[in-house]
């Protein structure tokens, strides 16, 4: 029998994977870890609190204002 497919195993259980994406100034392949995909939370200092707009089962959502760009937000404290 042959195969065709590529050898898909790894035995890598202690590393980070990774995912590549491909600048599209430069058409070059850029690694970033997975856990650096979706960012950190900024700390709640950062923004001021202006009123409650919600109550629900997972938690209170808050309309608030971000102190560096003065933009509108919606803060959920669960």
């Amino acid at each position: 029998m042959s195969s065709s497919g590529a050898n898909n195993s790894t035995n890598n259980t202690n590393e980070e994977t990774k995912t590549t994406i491909y600048s599209m100034l430069t058409d070059q392949p850029i690694t970033i870890p997975d856990s650096c995909l979706f960012g950190t939370c900024r700390p709640v200092s950062e923004f001021e609190k202006l009123n409650c707009i919600g109550k629900g089962t997972y938690g209170v959502v808050y309309r608030g204002r971000d102190k560096i760009s003065q933009e509108i937000v919606a803060l959920k404290k669960v």
